[in-house]
Formats: structure tokens, C-alpha cells, sequence
């Protein structure tokens, strides 16, 4: 396979899992409280919705607060898990990689920066103002229009 094509199914499949992981690990595992998940949906979404998109724990060092350091660890695993296949497909895990970066960069400033976010990732913003059960893609809405979990307005 090309480096072209490796790097082509790397960058949508993170864009695949994103929505899977944020409807299924975060949300519906996530509810329940003593869940691995649950800081997502217990902490960091009462924040959103608390303040209109913005978090104040993405003002804090990752390191030094349980929800950041979940999430960080988790993109951390993520990519790791990829990680034997850099022998085969080095290129797929290169975009595997950037777009892990991509939806932490993309997440953080959406919370850091609610303006932003209003005109950047309004699929995100939807997500957490209008339907948390909806609307799972963070960095892009693609996934969810395909699949249908992005309503018409």
C-alpha cells in the first residue's frame, strides 16, 4: 500500500473512532458513575452546558486534574495500541497520530475558545447546547451526517 494510500485510511478511521468512541465509551458508559468513563459526562459536559461551552479544567495543567489526565491517557492508549503496526503501515499510524493531535488541539481551544468553536466546530457545539446524544464527531460532522446521528435543522 502507498504511503499516500496508508496515510488516506489512517486519518477517517480516527475520525470513525472518535464518534465511536465518544457515543459508546463516553456517553453510554460514561453515565454511570463508577465508570472508567464517567468523567467525560459527568464532569466535563455539566461544564459545557454550565457555561456555554467553556471548561475550566482545560485551564489547569492535564497532569494536574483527574478529568484532563483521563482524557490525555486515553488519546495515549489510543494511539499506542496502533503502534506494532508502524512495521507494515507506518504511514496509516502517521495519521492515526495526527489526528489524535488534530481532535486534542481542536477539543481543548472548542473549550478554552467557545467563540471559536461557534464557527469552527458547530457539530461539537451542537453536541454539548443542543443534543448530547447526538452529534458525536468532535472535529468533524462528516461521520455523523453519513450514519445520521447529525439531524437536519
Amino acid at each position: 500500500m502507498s504511503k499516500l494510500a496508508q496515510f488516506a485510511a489512517g486519518y477517517p478511521y480516527v475520525k470513525a473512532v472518535e464518534n465511536l468512541a465518544h457515543e459508546y465509551l463516553l456517553h453510554d458508559l460514561g453515565k454511570d458513575k463508577n465508570s472508567l468513563w464517567s468523567f467525560h459526562f459527568h464532569d466535563h459536559h455539566k461544564a459545557a452546558v454550565k457555561y456555554g461551552m467553556f471548561d475550566p479544567a482545560y485551564f489547569e495543567p492535564w497532569w494536574l486534574n483527574a478529568s484532563r489526565a483521563k482524557e490525555v491517557g486515553s488519546l495515549a492508549g489510543a494511539f499506542m495500541v496502533h503502534l506494532p503496526l508502524t512495521t507494515k503501515y507506518p504511514y496509516f499510524v502517521a495519521g492515526i497520530g495526527i489526528g489524535i493531535v488534530e481532535y486534542y488541539y481542536k477539543h481543548k481551544k472548542s473549550h478554552t475558545n467557545p467563540e471559536w468553536a461557534f464557527e469552527h466546530l458547530q457539530n461539537h457545539v451542537k453536541h454539548h447546547l443542543l443534543d448530547q446524544d447526538k452529534y458525536w464527531g468532535v472535529t468533524s460532522g462528516l461521520i455523523d451526517r453519513i450514519v445520521g446521528t447529525a439531524p437536519k435543522m
